[in-house]
């Protein structure tokens, strides 16, 4: 005979009891990003305030102070003696003593130097923390053109250097008038000049032109040659070479292509 089933008892488990969290509110949650905010924006601002700060630092030592202050004692001028007013140049410099290097205009400065007229070209450099290094270069006379007591010195560029008593060696005496136009007919003698072949421009003993289209030569021989303005040039050296196979006085070349020896 079967045994009779049992049924289990039920045991009754505890219920799971669930704490709640308590939620934070909304306000204390945008307080506390505001905070943060806050935090951010004031430290960008002391890291800008502080390179605003260095760069006005900067600024003053470089811009203001005497750290970098031009001291006369530390300028050094060299060009070739006797031929470049080395004096004149330092007065320039000296007039910016004081002045401190980065805002020192090299331009500028070499542009007052090359006004004296011994100077063709200053170069200016600076040397840190307060000098200068200035090279110069001569304005060499290429024209004697007689004057009162002696010879007044011209540059290739019609700039007057000076005077002396007599024309430098290799330098040719051109006689042209000293007024507003010297420059220009100094200009069309040397361009012709220019284009005369070594042996045959050792050979002129001086110049002479009242304007641009009046030039002559002396050579050393004792003739004359009038070349009139100094167009067709390459025309009329050859032309001349031609007459000069003839003994004369003068060779007039002014008009290459209807030549007149006497």
């Amino acid at each position: 005979m079967a045994a009779p089933s049992r049924i289990a008892p039920v045991v009754s488990l505890p219920e799971r009891t669930t704490q709640a969290r308590p939620a934070a509110s909304l306000s204390q949650r945008v307080r506390e990003v505001e905070s943060a905010t806050r935090r951010v924006l004031l430290r960008r601002a002391a890291a800008v305030a502080a390179a605003v700060a260095v760069v006005v630092a900067v600024g003053w030592v470089a811009f203001l102070s005497p750290v970098f202050a031009l001291d006369p004692d530390r300028v050094s001028v060299s060009g070739p003696e006797g031929q470049v007013d080395l004096a004149a140049a330092r007065i320039v410099t000296d007039s910016l003593a004081g002045v401190p290097l980065p805002r020192l205009d090299v331009g500028d400065l070499e542009a007052r130097i090359e006004e004296i007229p011994s100077v063709l070209d200053a170069a200016v450099r600076r040397e840190w923390p307060r000098g200068l290094a200035v090279a110069l270069t001569p304005r060499v006379p290429v024209a004697a053109v007689p004057g009162d007591g002696g010879v007044v010195l011209f540059g290739v560029d019609g700039v007057q250097i000076g005077s002396a008593a007599g024309a430098p060696p290799g330098v040719p005496v051109v006689d042209v008038p000293i007024n507003e136009d010297t420059a220009r007919v100094l200009a069309a003698v040397l361009d012709v000049l220019a284009v005369m072949p070594p042996e045959l421009r050792a050979e002129v003993a001086g110049a002479a032109a009242t304007s641009d289209a009046s030039i002559t030569f002396t050579l050393t021989g004792g003739a004359t040659v009038r070349w009139g303005t100094n167009a067709d040039n390459d025309l009329k050296l050859a032309v001349l070479q031609t007459l000069r196979q003839v003994a004369a006085r003068v060779y007039d070349v002014s008009t290459p292509r209807a030549p007149i020896t006497e």
